[in-house]
């Protein structure tokens, strides 16, 4: 369930007998978890008691898809914002097997290993593989985003309510 498609395009290896570099990552003494991301974004959302809440039968079942990026520090804005863009033409080409998407910017990149982030609900398994297996996701990611990205997370779990009431 969890793909990390990490890069690091400044180190190679010289020869097989030399150890890969490990990205640091923020570490805590508090956090059991040496190793985490904490992306706070600012994104639009709509303008709707229901959606903004994520009340509602569309929010009770589904999976969350969430993509974390961080952009090569040589690449250029134009390039990054094409990249978005196209990325938020896609969602908007598959709107209806999308219930919510929202995504933007990290307020505290400085401190986090991501400086974008977009999180997509969709109602079921299936919407969710239509939508990452497609062409149009995959030739996207290859000609936009891929040469301009220094790391990415990508991961997803299913929504399913526990008990036998709805909230």
């Amino acid at each position: 369930m969890l793909s990390s498609c990490v890069s690091n395009r400044k180190k190679t290896l010289q020869s097989s007998r030399v150890a890969p570099t490990i990205p640091k990552f923020s570490t805590s003494t508090s956090n059991p978890f040496p190793m985490y991301a904490s992306p706070h974004f600012e994104s639009e959302v709509e303008d709707d008691i229901i959606p903004l809440f994520r009340r509602g039968e569309d929010f009770n079942y589904g999976v969350e898809f969430m993509l974390l990026i961080s952009f090569l520090e040589t690449a250029s804005r134009e390039s990054v914002e094409d990249a978005l863009a196209h990325l938020q033409k896609l969602i908007i080409h598959y709107s209806s097997f999308i219930v919510q998407a929202t995504s933007g910017c990290c307020l505290d990149h400085m401190d986090s290993l991501y400086s974008h982030a977009s999180v997509i609900r969709f109602p079921s398994i299936d919407d969710f593989k239509l939508f990452k297996e497609s062409t149009e996701y995959k030739d996207m990611w290859t000609s936009k985003f891929h040469p301009v990205t220094e790391r990415c997370l990508e991961l997803h779990f299913v929504v399913d309510p526990v008990g036998n009431q709805l909230m």
